[in-house]
């Protein structure tokens, strides 16, 4: 790897580890922590998952990519495969700023060409 790719990928795995602690915490105006469960519009985890693939499919970074979203009740988990663990990286991060998010998982794995 060349010395930019490495401190890139040093960058975004920090940027990861470190982001639970530099969240703000969730205030009761998000959808997702105003409504329980049962009171989410029917369609509601269906215009999240869109909204979560729009984003991703028009990142630059993750066009090549193949990655999976599936939503219950605004818990997201991401699956797929992408060529770098910033790609992943990347992925939650988007994901986890798209409005109504309640959590995300990942099941996205790195896969070299």
């Amino acid at each position: 790897m060349k010395t930019r790719e490495i401190v890139t990928v040093c960058v975004c795995l920090l940027m990861y580890a470190c982001e639970p602690a530099l969240q703000q915490p969730q205030t009761s105006t998000s959808p997702a922590v105003a409504m329980t469960p049962a009171a989410l519009p029917a369609d509601y985890d269906q215009r999240l998952r869109d909204s979560i693939q729009q984003t991703l499919q028009q990142h630059p970074d993750l066009i090549a990519t193949t990655i999976n979203v599936n939503v219950v009740d605004g818990a997201v988990i991401l699956g797929g495969e992408v060529r770098t663990q910033a790609q992943i990286a990347l992925a939650m991060q988007l994901t986890q700023n798209t409005p109504g998010v309640a959590a995300v998982s990942t099941e996205i794995i790195v896969k070299q060409p």
